[in-house]
C-alpha cells in the first residue's frame, strides 16, 4: 500500500451521488454528482471520475464503501414494485404481527404503519424440514406466462412479472404438516 492510499465512500442518494475520499495522510476530496435512478451503478462510476478528475489516480484507490438510500426513499415514499411474500406455512401474519411491540399494548387501536406486503400477496407452502426434524422435500414453484408457458423458478430469485402472470406453487406434504416423505 502507497503513502497516498485513498479510501473512498460513497452514498447514492434519490437525487445526487456523494463522495468523499480520504487519503492515509489525510488528505480530503469531494464530489457530487446526479444520481442516475434507471442505473445506480452508472452514478457510483461517475462519483469516482469526478474525483479522478481532481487529481486522484485511481491505482491509488485502497478501498471503496458504498451505501444507498434508494431502497429506504423507496419504502417511505411508497413507490416500489409489487411483491409477494413466500413464507412457510403458519406464518402468513408474520408481518402484520411484527415483534407486538405497541405503545400501549392493551390498546388494539394503536395505527399501525401500512405492511410492505399485502396479506393477500403472503404465499404459504410447506416447510422443507418435517416435524420429525427429517428433510421434506422442497415445495416446486413454476411461472406461468400470460401466454401459458410454464417457466421453472429457481429457490431464490428476483424476477418482473407480465399482468396476467400466475406463479404455481406446489407442495408436496410432508414439511411438519404431514407424513415425512
Amino acid at each position: 500500500m502507497t503513502q497516498s492510499a485513498w479510501t473512498i465512500s460513497i452514498d447514492t442518494g434519490g437525487t445526487f451521488t456523494d463522495s468523499v475520499a480520504r487519503a492515509q495522510n489525510g488528505n480530503l476530496m469531494v464530489a457530487k454528482v446526479p444520481s442516475t435512478p434507471d442505473d445506480p451503478g452508472r452514478s457510483l462510476v461517475n462519483s469516482i471520475q469526478a474525483l479522478v478528475h481532481q487529481g486522484l489516480d485511481p491505482s491509488d484507490i485502497n478501498l471503496i464503501c458504498h451505501g444507498t438510500t434508494i431502497a429506504t426513499n423507496a419504502i417511505l415514499t411508497n413507490q416500489f414494485s409489487k411483491v409477494a411474500l413466500v413464507v412457510t406455512s403458519g406464518f402468513k401474519d408474520v408481518l402484520a404481527i411484527r415483534n407486538g411491540i405497541r405503545p400501549d399494548i392493551y390498546n388494539l387501536h394503536v395505527p399501525r404503519p401500512a405492511q410492505l406486503v399485502d396479506r393477500e400477496h403472503c404465499v404459504e407452502v410447506g416447510e422443507r424440514v418435517t416435524a420429525g426434524g427429517e428433510n421434506g422435500k422442497p415445495s416446486k414453484l413454476t411461472l406461468i406466462d400470460p401466454s401459458g408457458q410454464v417457466v421453472p423458478i429457481p429457490s431464490k430469485v428476483s424476477m418482473d412479472l407480465e399482468p396476467g402472470s400466475v406463479i404455481r406453487i406446489e407442495t408436496s406434504g410432508g414439511g411438519g404438516f404431514g407424513e415425512a416423505l
